[in-house]
């Protein structure tokens, strides 16, 4: 899969503001197709009662962010995101990366997308997957 150039721009302003709304900012980008990677830092520290940080949410954000990059014209849709969370202290999250691969499945009009959520130590934080369809 190739992704489509002249979204980038625009995709990665959305994606920032809306990852800076969690507190984090946007540090690094691959946006290769087989290799799609993005990493943020923080920006601030959450207060105890914060709860608007999501490892779900940016996973979903994530998800959103490869398949505007992917459509080439054609209309894609994400369908069935699962996430599983695995964060327990997120005042302890500093900086992550998140890491978008997808599979061939035997209908070649969809693939199955799964987005991984790493902390600065490489430990999974979150995993989502969704479908891709044309």
């Amino acid at each position: 899969m190739t992704l489509k150039p002249d979204t980038i721009k625009h995709s990665i302003l959305i994606t920032h503001s809306s990852i800076e709304s969690f507190g984090f900012e946007l540090k690094t980008w691959n946006f290769d197709a087989d290799n799609f990677s993005l990493s943020f830092s923080k920006k601030n520290i959450f207060p105890n009662d914060d709860k608007s940080f999501s490892i779900d949410a940016l996973l979903l954000q994530s998800l959103e962010l490869y398949k505007r990059f992917v459509e080439y014209g054609d209309h894609f849709q994400l369908t069935n995101f699962h996430c599983i969370n695995l964060i327990i202290n997120k005042q302890s999250i500093h900086d992550f990366i998140i890491e978008i691969d997808w599979l061939s499945t035997p209908n070649t009009h969809q693939k199955f997308l799964e987005a991984y959520c790493y902390n600065e130590s490489g430990q999974l934080l979150g995993k989502g997957t969704a479908l891709l369809n044309k």
